[in-house]
């Protein structure tokens, strides 16, 4: 189903009235089929910004997804959230602090290269909003609802840690290295997280022509936890990689949620569909971004004393 509903059917009273006119669905319809590269999308979206068949195509879809949800459950999102202000000037003398607490905390072969500071960062702050995020939820006992308001959008204080995190490279070694679990620690260490266990490197691109049963098996394997999601386009330069994006996948016995700084966080439907949910998500990453290597890494707070 994934292949032609979209991710939001919630309309505003302005959008209701649009609708009338040209319809709302019909170009969020077009936005997925851009996002997707989906032949349905781009078909739906044909038909229902047509003028008068777009209208009530668009009626049609909006009584068809009420009848649909009576018998699915939805995927429920629990706060809506973007990384708005991630874009923007930082404070050099902070990232400087940031840096010297990454470099006394690093993990083997990684380094945090100082000359790699810049006075405003592009791009994205989904990694520090992502650690933060574990970091917060845990203090809050996992109640969401206490620290949402904190990941509405990014800040300055988000983006001097993610300047920070940039900075990260590798030191090449001729001896087997874990290079990607050592970054990931690397970054944790400065929330005082650890990395317990991870998936084996999934790509996405050989999972869409082979088939989904590597990444379900995957995905059911691993223990109950709160997990960051690496996805990344991969490269041989300093970091191994050309650009990323990270999320957090949290797996209770009753829900699994998924944070994504991009959109908020969501519970994914029951279990017996959360995998080609949590699949889905990460489709659409690659899609937009080609970032089609992926590993879960669980964390945990370290026990005190160890």
């Amino acid at each position: 189903m994934d292949d032609y509903l979209l991710d939001n059917y919630e309309l505003s009273y302005s959008k209701m009235f649009q609708s009338l006119i040209y319809s709302e669905y019909g170009i969020r319809h077009l936005i997925k089929a851009k996002e997707c590269h989906s032949v349905w999308h781009r078909f739906i979206a044909t038909i229902e910004l047509f003028p008068l068949i777009g209208l009530i195509a668009t009626i049609i879809e909006a009584i068809a997804i009420k009848i649909i949800n009576l018998f699915i459950t939805p995927t429920k999102i629990l706060f809506k959230g973007s990384q708005g202000g991630c874009n923007g000037y930082v404070n050099q003398k902070e990232v400087n602090k940031i840096i010297v607490s990454l470099q006394s905390s690093k993990e083997p072969f990684i380094n945090f290269n100082e000359k790699k500071v810049v006075g405003e960062i592009y791009g994205g702050t989904c990694t520090a909003m992502s650690l933060t995020f574990v970091k917060k939820f845990l203090k809050a006992k996992n109640n969401v609802e206490v620290i949402k308001d904190k990941f509405r959008a990014s800040n300055e204080k988000l983006r001097n840690i993610q300047a920070a995190f940039n900075t990260i490279e590798i030191i090449r070694s001729n001896d087997v290295v874990d290079y990607s679990k050592n970054k990931i620690q690397s970054l944790a260490n400065y929330y005082k997280l650890k990395i317990n266990n991870s998936s084996k490197e999934l790509d996405i691109n050989k999972i869409e022509s082979e088939g989904e049963n590597e990444f379900n098996n995957e995905i059911n394997k691993l223990q109950l936890g709160i997990y960051v999601i690496r996805a990344l386009k991969p490269s041989t330069n300093e970091k191994l990689e050309e650009y990323g994006h990270t999320m957090i996948y949290i797996k209770t016995t009753k829900i699994n949620l998924l944070y994504d700084p991009n959109y908020g966080i969501e519970i994914l439907r029951r279990r017996s569909k959360h995998c080609s949910m949590l699949l889905s998500k990460l489709k659409r990453c690659n899609y937009g971004f080609q970032t089609n290597k992926v590993k879960f890494y669980q964390l945990l707070e370290p026990v005190p004393g160890t």
